[in-house]
């Protein structure tokens, strides 16, 4: 008799757990939804802002890479090394595209005996790489920046705003990166 009580009980059990089991009601579903459109409404903004910072860090990434590759290069190789911009417009330097050259004869302008060491295609459109002002960064023999101090801004304009990076090279050849308080 025990043991029939406590199957009954069981089959009970089972069939209070289906009766409480139901699915999700009309207001439940309606809050869920009500929810998910708040927090994707504050998401999507900073979002863009997210994507557009990471596109600037891409480039800044990419082009000091590329000036630190040309100060070793022309440390080891002995010979002047220079980064130029492709074809400079006015507001974006580098953005056009870019090439490291090793400065044969150690004259400063890139000619046919000059050997291209890396080139880089035009950012899109976008994204600008300095202010064209600087078209070329070149360092000597021993690493030395020749020339002042650089500067310039890796910037971005996405729909969330302007972002950017200021990026300062040194006499000594030291780069520095540091958020840019304004970009164009």
């Amino acid at each position: 008799m025990a043991g029939s009580q406590h199957g009954r009980f069981l089959v009970n059990r089972r069939v209070a757990a289906r009766l409480h089991t139901r699915g999700v009601t009309l207001v439940e579903a309606m809050v869920v939804v009500a929810v998910l459109s708040i927090l994707t409404s504050i998401a999507v903004p900073s979002f863009n802002t997210f994507l557009g910072r990471s596109s600037t860090l891409g480039v800044e990434s990419e082009f000091v890479n590329a000036i630190s590759f040309a100060r070793s290069e022309a440390m080891r190789r002995g010979v002047p090394v220079a980064v130029t911009a492709k074809s400079p417009v006015g507001g974006n330097g580098f953005g056009q595209g870019w090439f490291i050259w090793v400065d044969s004869n150690a004259n400063s302008v890139f000619g046919t005996g000059d050997p291209v060491l890396r080139a880089h295609a035009a950012y899109p459109a976008d994204v600008s790489l300095g202010d064209g002002s600087v078209t070329q960064i070149y360092f000597n023999q021993q690493g030395y920046l020749v020339g002042a101090l650089w500067q310039l801004k890796a910037c971005s304009t996405n729909a969330a705003g302007a972002t950017g990076y200021q990026i300062t090279i040194t006499a000594g050849g030291v780069i520095d990166v540091q958020d840019a308080v304004s970009c164009p």
